[in-house]
């Protein structure tokens, strides 16, 4: 199971960047209305073959006390007291171009589309922390390092990383190699000798 929010601008760019056009997909919402949006959503980016939904969405599947499998959810200054006591690992997953403009020291790059498997560098049995720069792109990164063997995902919500930053934490920013500008577009002096 996948988690990508159909009541965000960008649900069917993800879905069609997460599933195949021959892959089944059960789509689950709150109720069937929101399952139906979901269905019409996927349609248009392509996906129609085999598309079903859980009948009564997540509020029957609770009612009828069925399992229910969670991502832990955690704020920024949740956050930063496990970075701060080295109690979790952190993957960013967001573009290389935000990567490059700032990113918490120590943490992982994958951009969310690009996890097919835990990303390397990543111990499956210790806390994962997945953030991007609102939480949005953050709720699916973490649904696929679960899916992919990650024990203790946790889900960055209420922010990411420009708000990190904002909140005076350390950044590292990505510099052009030789000359010129680093990406958040600081002048740096090359001298030639």
């Amino acid at each position: 199971m996948v988690c990508v929010t159909a009541r965000r601008a960008g649900f069917g760019s993800k879905l069609a960047w997460l599933a195949r056009p021959d892959q089944p997909l059960v789509l689950i919402g709150r109720d069937d209305e929101d399952a139906q949006e979901a269905a019409a959503l996927a349609a248009a980016v392509g996906l129609r073959d085999d598309a079903s939904y859980l009948a009564g969405g997540m509020t029957s599947w609770r009612e009828e006390r069925q399992p229910v499998e969670r991502v832990a959810r955690i704020d920024l200054p949740g956050l930063h007291a496990r970075y701060e006591a080295d109690a979790v690992q952190i993957l960013d997953v967001r573009e290389r171009s935000e990567w490059d403009a700032g990113h918490i020291p120590g943490s992982t790059f994958k951009p969310w589309h690009d996890i097919d498997r835990l990303p390397d560098g990543l111990d499956p049995a210790q806390p994962v922390a997945v953030l991007c720069a609102s939480g949005e792109r953050a709720a699916t990164g973490a649904s696929l390092v679960q899916r992919y063997g990650g024990e203790q995902v946790v889900h960055v919500v209420d922010g990411g990383v420009p708000e990190w930053g904002a909140l005076g934490h350390p950044l590292v920013r990505a510099r052009l190699p030789a000359c010129g500008r680093d990406v958040a577009g600081h002048h740096h002096a090359h001298r030639d000798r």
